[in-house]
């Protein structure tokens, strides 16, 4: 009942490249799609009939959906993972406008993180998340960072962000977007949000798109967090940052973006992203307490108070040896598989 796709490559397929969909008890199964290369697939034909019963055809690339909206996944280790990905060239080409490069409708945990997407381009948009709902209350819920989505296009935007469940966190962090194009549309933008998500430490550099946020979110709810972010240019102001939002201060129906503090420079991650070759031992109690050893390479100008480590959603310090050997400690999980990331600054991670 679990999906597992790792270093395989799609080429110039006619039907996309990778589709998955998961039913019932199998929502709360694992799907981990991780290190492929997808370049050059093209999806052309959706049947009518199965336009709301398998709406993991809506991608070029990658497609993931989860279906009966009342299940949900409750277990944050099993979850969906998309990491590591290079999509170059793909293209959505039926103009049903419902079409992404990768597409993504889910219940569970979910993360998407170190994926590439350059190039390519579709009816709608170019990355969807939608219908992410309370698997675990309170808690984060989804995360989507460290992406590059660079020189793609589409006709209403380029990245949408959709969730159902407000005491849930969502996080869209340290991704880099430049030169992404919107072809058409009511409100030409980059990225539009709906519900509670945070968007820090993300780079914007879509110069041909009059906004680079378009916030959904109603007046009586609460503000967007926008804080932290790269707006393309070193020379702004407040003024001039708020010009690439759209939100209230056009619409009142619309809540608030906060977008200050702002960064003057590129928040992109090669600056920062360290490389990490493997972890010892690869098993350990789900009570925690295991120090595991991580062996990469690593810079030594961070403070060591910064260095952490990632287990699945869960972030824990880091203790600096020396410029190849890192160390942490697990946090208690649920037994099962989780993802072991770093980070040499507490903002950008490697998988």
């Amino acid at each position: 009942g679990s999906v597992l796709l790792s270093r395989n490559v799609f080429y110039n397929n006619n039907g996309g490249g990778i589709m998955t969909k998961m039913n019932g008890d199998l929502q709360c199964k694992p799907i981990a799609i991780l290190n492929n290369i997808l370049n050059y697939n093209k999806r052309s034909s959706v049947q009518s009939e199965d336009r709301f019963a398998d709406q993991s055809m809506y991608a070029a690339a990658i497609g993931v959906q989860q279906l009966q909206p009342d299940l949900f996944c409750t277990d944050p280790n099993r979850g969906l993972a998309i990491i590591g990905n290079v999509m170059i060239g793909n293209v959505y080409l039926t103009n049903d406008g419902s079409g992404y490069i990768v597409f993504i409708r889910t219940k569970s945990m979910t993360q998407i993180s170190n994926n590439y997407i350059i190039g390519g381009s579709s009816d709608r948009g170019v990355l969807g998340v939608f219908g992410i709902n309370r698997s675990y209350q309170g808690g984060v819920t989804a995360v989507v960072e460290n992406n590059f989505v660079v020189g793609s296009s589409a006709n209403d935007r380029i990245i949408y962000l959709d969730a159902d469940y407000d005491e849930s966190h969502y996080y869209f962090r340290r991704n880099h977007l430049s030169n992404n194009q919107q072809q058409s549309g009511l409100i030409r933008t980059t990225i539009m949000v709906y519900r509670h998500w945070h968007m820090n430490y993300n780079s914007f550099m879509n110069y041909a798109n009059p906004y680079e946020v378009y916030n959904r979110v109603e007046w009586y709810q609460y503000p967007t967090d926008a804080t932290f972010n790269y707006w393309g240019t070193s020379a702004l102001t407040t003024v001039s940052v708020q010009s690439r939002i759209y939100d209230n201060r056009q619409d009142s129906a619309l809540s608030v973006v906060q977008m200050e503090n702002f960064l003057t420079q590129s928040a992109t991650r090669e600056y920062f992203l360290p490389s990490m070759i493997s972890i010892s031992p690869t098993f350990g109690s789900s009570n925690g307490g295991t120090v595991v050893n991580i062996f990469g390479t690593f810079s030594s100008s961070s403070a060591p108070s910064t260095m952490k480590c990632s287990f699945g959603f869960q972030i824990v310090s880091a203790t600096y040896y020396n410029s190849t050997t890192m160390s942490c400690i697990s946090p208690t999980a649920s037994a099962g598989p989780v993802y072991v990331e770093i980070s040499m600054d507490s903002y950008y991670y490697s998988s």
